[in-house]
């Protein structure tokens, strides 16, 4: 590390604390930020626990992601690093969404938030861990992370994707590719991404190679994981299910659900059998009972409340206001209405895909590699409102079972991700 960075380290190190005394005295006037702030301070004492927990081990990687969509991507990753039996993993989340997601899924590894952005944070991290390698999952890198802990390991960026934002962007691109100097390696899901990250943030091409997506692992080893889950949930549910065709609106956002409604008893008439599973994205209190309200006139099984087995076939909708059962909802379904792309971004739409359903979502996809993919094979409806998902499901066959079996055959062909890049990281450190 050179001097001049050092310096840079210094004076990044003095704005936290800055920062840091700022947001103390703003926690005195709010019981949000305070809460917010403890639970930032309790990160940190995590780490002499973790040190115990690593010298039981000849190696550690310490994985780093954004939120639950990243530690799902690097999920395969993990556990293939567990397999091993020799190496100490330990989890990183900026959001605490993220570790609420983690909790749900009764994540063994030890996980924690990212306590600051402060170099001696990462400093002491490092020290105590001793990481063999630090892997950063898709796009979260920041300054003081990047720039310390190159100095103790070897950095991995895995499942790159292109940032369209950043070609027009001049300071943050070049913020970003300083970022990405110090990677040893940088693994992206496409050939565009590869000629984004060379050509645009100018990354040299020997630190580049095109893995894939390890989303695709992901999706589809849950589902043998989750199988007893899958069947526990369609017992529970077997007189809501029966005889009937089941949409789910997964992630659903207020918007998706209001144009939703507005052809529901349209779309009733024209299909009996259809029953209604609502997944809401955002699981406040607040949200849950605007969209109780929203669906006031039908009848509806809240989760939460009356629990999977007390939904009947006299029900018309399911709402389902708890955290991580979506991938083995979409199990019990016909089709998918993702939400999110109405109005503001599609959230996973490969759930739905590897189930073989008929898919749909709004028009703002295009944050979505995979989506994007879909609709260019023409597997998955882009729809504006509810009038056009009426149309579009007037003209859907249900003669097969999955509907539509081209949809999970999209997601089994981009399979391997996850193997490549262990492959390429373990080759990485024999060199």
């Amino acid at each position: 590390m050179t001097i001049d960075m050092n310096f840079k380290l210094l004076c990044y190190e003095g704005l936290w604390r800055i920062l840091s005394a700022f947001v103390r005295f703003l926690a005195l006037f709010s019981q949000k930020l305070a809460a917010h702030w403890a639970a930032r301070l309790e990160a940190e004492s995590v780490v002499m626990v973790w040190a115990r927990l690593r010298s039981r081990y000849p190696k550690c990687f310490l994985f780093v992601c954004s939120s639950a969509g990243e530690y799902e991507q690097a999920k395969p990753l993990l556990r293939r690093l567990q397999a091993r039996g020799d190496t100490a993993i330990f989890l990183l989340f900026f959001s605490p969404s993220g570790m609420k997601f983690a909790r749900s899924q009764k994540e063994t590894i030890p996980y924690a938030l990212v306590a600051s952005d402060r170099p001696s944070y990462w400093r002491n991290l490092a020290v105590e861990l001793r990481p063999d390698a630090c892997v950063f999952v898709r796009y979260e890198l920041w300054p003081g992370m990047v720039h310390t802990l190159k100095s103790f390991a070897p950095l991995f960026l895995v499942d790159g994707v292109e940032a369209p934002h950043l070609r027009k962007k001049r300071v943050a691109r070049s913020l970003r590719a300083s970022l990405l100097r110090p990677m040893k390696k940088i693994f992206l899901v496409s050939a565009s991404d590869e000629e984004f990250y060379r050509d645009v943030l100018r990354c040299p091409g020997d630190k580049l190679s095109v893995t894939g997506d390890s989303k695709y692992d992901r999706v589809l080893e849950r589902i043998e994981e989750r199988q007893d889950a899958l069947s526990r949930l369609q017992m529970s549910l077997k007189d809501f299910l029966a005889g009937r065709r089941i949409i789910v609106i997964g992630s659903a956002w207020q918007h998706d659900l209001q144009e939703f409604m507005i052809i529901y008893r349209q779309l009733r008439e024209l299909d009996p059998k259809i029953a209604i599973i609502v997944v809401p994205h955002d699981l406040s209190a607040e949200n849950i009972a605007t969209m109780q309200k929203m669906l006031e006139g039908v009848r509806v099984c809240r989760v939460s409340t009356d629990g999977y087995d007390r939904a009947t076939a006299a029900d018309e909708f399911l709402l389902v206001d708890v955290l991580g059962d979506l991938p083995e909802l979409y199990g019990c379904a016909h089709l998918a209405w993702v939400g999110g792309a109405l109005h503001y971004r599609v959230h996973n739409v490969l759930e739905p895909a590897c189930r073989g359903l008929y898919l749909c979502f709004g028009p703002m996809f295009e944050t979505s590699q995979e989506a994007k993919v879909l609709v260019g094979q023409g597997l998955a409806r882009v729809i504006h409102n509810g009038h056009e998902f009426y149309r579009w499901y007037k003209n859907l066959s249900w003669t097969t079972q999955p509907p539509h079996q081209a949809m999970w055959q999209a997601v089994v062909e981009q399979k391997g991700a996850s193997d490549r890049i262990m492959q390429e990281i373990a080759a990485t450190w024999q060199k």
